[in-house]
């Protein structure tokens, strides 16, 4: 006499097959051989694992992009700037000011180099980035050094 069948939640294994679990590792959950599992997936489903399993896993990259959509269109502002940089290949903001910032900081620190005695006597220390007053001005202080 043959054992009976263990029993399967075909609704759990298609939400697996969705987050992308192979067979190997369902097959080992409901604690039946691969082989088997195999089989019993043909019985149930008239079609390969193999075969369903791509389609499974689409299915579940939509109902991501779905709800991070839904999510972020309900107010989620991190959300929908992430999905507006993959989308729409939009650039963060405070990524593109840090980028001129550091250009333009660059640019004015090799003029400063190119001065006669600049590295001799004056050492430049920048004690805001922004000044309180004024957002775009930068305060530099120097100091002699051995005089």
């Amino acid at each position: 006499m043959a054992r009976p069948e263990k029993p399967i939640n075909w609704e759990i294994v298609l939400l697996k097959m969705e987050a992308g679990c192979t067979a190997k590792m369902i097959a080992h959950e409901c604690n039946i051989s691969l082989d088997r599992f195999y089989d019993r997936f043909i019985k149930e489903y008239d079609c390969s694992f193999g075969d369903y399993s791509p389609k499974s896993y689409e299915s579940g990259n939509g109902k991501i992009l779905y709800t991070q959509y839904i999510k972020a269109l309900g107010g989620n502002v991190p959300l929908l700037l992430r999905l507006g940089e993959l989308r729409l290949n939009q650039k963060s903001a405070l990524n593109q000011d840090a980028a001129i910032n550091k250009e333009m900081l660059d640019e004015i620190l090799e003029g400063l180099k190119r001065l006669p005695g600049f590295e001799d006597k004056i050492i430049f220390k920048i004690d805001e980035i922004y000044n309180s007053n004024d957002e775009n001005e930068i305060n530099v202080t120097k100091s002699e050094t051995d005089n």
